[in-house]
């Protein structure tokens, strides 16, 4: 089990590293921009790379993923660099096109970090593994950028920038020590690689074969609207998040200390939610979880004292990881087994093309004067559809 903690060292690595660059560069663009136009772009350009995952695959199965980890890594070091040195000589095009490019090695280091582990463990040790990465991953997603924004605040963004740099190199540091036994997964590879392939060669037909199940059926269609609309306005929400925070509160350690309690929350709601949804009518699930979540988060957005604000928020995103938890089992066990893979990719496909989206037509909505407004869309909505679900 040594090269599985050495790769979950590595995940934590490479998790703090980009957690760090994502706010610098969020709170670059907040406070030298003051353009919630730049800000709404941005969030557009780090949702875009969700939308080629499935392209991946094969490209994974084809090379030394070694290698590939390596270059995605030195891919992200380069665009870290090019950006603290030349930032005040170039435009904000180039800067969008910095941060797309590390967004996109990013993913990709991400879905080659998951590979990896069939590759250095036993095969009765998967499972194991597999549960310490995904624990590890929940718990570092929910405080990382938390305690980045607070860094932020206190150091300011270049020196937050070298230890930026200083933690990159340790991962490279890592990751020429792991020993991987290529040679004993090329069979498995290559039959894996032909699946892909397929797969990648079908995906618009699988796609369509997914939308025409969720057309007909009428529980999966009606909540897959609601939660492509609600991921919708989540998205502009989250680009009036940096404006709301500077406008009303402390700046970075505002929305720093609002990151982690959104983590926080995440965690307790999936430790608790089997309890919860026990408790609630089956029917009126996610409507009441909807509805609770978007009471909740219309008060905290109307609340200015910072410790009452911080708790409602906590209460709303308690009650969104377990909607969250409840729609995800519902697409599990709904549609039959075959097609199980199709109907949520396909959801997980129009969410990821509604969110940008979502962020850009933010940047163009939001600002200083309407923020309380337009941060009120996405609670209201979640009222009207929860309340909705629950009485008709």
């Amino acid at each position: 089990m040594k090269k599985v903690y050495k790769l979950l060292f590595l995940t934590i690595i490479l998790n703090v590293a980009d957690s760090i660059f994502y706010m610098n560069m969020l709170w670059y663009i907040t406070d030298n921009l003051d353009n919630s136009y730049y800000l709404g772009i941005f969030f557009s350009i780090t949702l875009i790379p969700d939308m080629f995952i499935f392209l991946l695959g094969p490209l994974i199965d084809k090379f030394n993923v070694k290698k590939m980890l390596f270059i995605s890594v030195l891919v992200q070091i380069l665009s870290l660099l090019i950006f603290a040195v030349f930032r005040m000589h170039i435009s904000i095009s180039v800067i969008f096109v910095i941060i797309f490019i590390f967004m996109m090695s990013s993913t990709f280091s991400y879905v080659i970090q998951e590979t990896l582990i069939p590759k250095i463990v036993e095969k009765e040790k998967v499972v194991f593994a597999n549960s310490i990465f995904e624990f590890s991953s929940r718990i570092l997603d929910s405080f990382i950028n938390s305690i980045s924004s607070i860094m932020i605040a206190s150091f300011g963004i270049l020196i937050v920038f070298k230890y930026n740099l200083l933690v990159y190199i340790l991962s490279i540091l890592v990751l020429s020590t792991l020993k991987l036994n290529l040679d004993k997964n090329n069979i498995n590879n290559k039959e894996i690689s032909k699946k892909e392939k397929y797969k990648f060669k079908n995906y618009k037909y699988e796609l369509k074969e997914g939308l025409i199940f969720l057309n007909n059926n009428k529980l999966l269609k009606d909540i897959a609207i609601i939660f492509l609309i609600v991921n919708f306005f989540n998205a502009i929400q989250a680009v009036a998040y940096p404006i709301y925070s500077k406008n009303f509160f402390s700046g970075e350690i505002y929305y720093g200390l609002l990151l982690g309690v959104k983590g926080l929350s995440g965690i307790v709601g999936s430790i608790s939610s089997g309890y919860i949804i026990k408790g609630i009518k089956k029917s009126n699930l996610l409507g009441i979880l909807l509805l609770l979540n978007g009471v909740f988060w219309m008060l905290a957005i109307l609340t200015k004292n910072i410790f009452f604000n911080l708790f409602l928020f906590f209460l709303g995103y308690f009650f969104m990881s377990i909607y969250n938890i409840g729609f995800n089992s519902i697409f599990h066990i709904v549609p039959p087994k075959d097609l199980l893979g199709r109907i949520n990719s396909t959801v997980d496909s129009l969410i990821a093309f509604a969110m940008p989206l979502g962020s850009y037509i933010a940047g163009i909505i939001v600002d200083n004067n309407n923020i309380i407004y337009t941060m009120m869309i996405l609670p209201l909505c979640m009222i009207f559809f929860g309340g909705g679900d629950i009485f008709y």
